[in-house]
């Protein structure tokens, strides 16, 4: 998965970003980020998802939990672990791929032998 730091990390690598312009653009970054989170529009967005998918109980406690060190801790390390298992994923589809595509070709050839019977 191609991330903003990984793009950072490989221009500064490569030498196609010098140190001063990688420390510019990830303030810049930062301001664009803070933006669109501050954004009133992102705001009631994001509180309408969420009035769907859990009751005014539910959201008390999950903004209480958010406010928790433990809490601050996950709301940190969530992009992490999203990607962290998003690799798991790809890399088990992967592994089963090639099985699961000889049965969808068998199922397809089954289905055409029956049609020309």
């Amino acid at each position: 998965m191609v991330t903003f730091d990984s793009q950072m990390r490989h221009g500064e690598a490569s030498g196609k970003l010098r140190p001063e312009q990688a420390t510019k653009i990830r303030k810049e970054a930062k301001v664009y980020a803070n933006t669109m989170y501050y954004d009133p529009e992102y705001i009631k967005g994001i509180a309408t998802v969420y009035r769907k998918e859990f009751s005014g109980k539910e959201s008390d406690s999950l903004l209480t939990f958010s406010k928790s060190n433990l809490g601050k801790q996950l709301l940190r390390k969530s992009p992490r672990l999203f990607r962290s298992g998003a690799n798991i994923g790809k890399r088990l589809a992967i592994k089963y791929q090639q099985k699961f595509r000889m049965k969808v070709l068998a199922i397809i050839n089954e289905t055409k032998r029956c049609k020309t019977l």
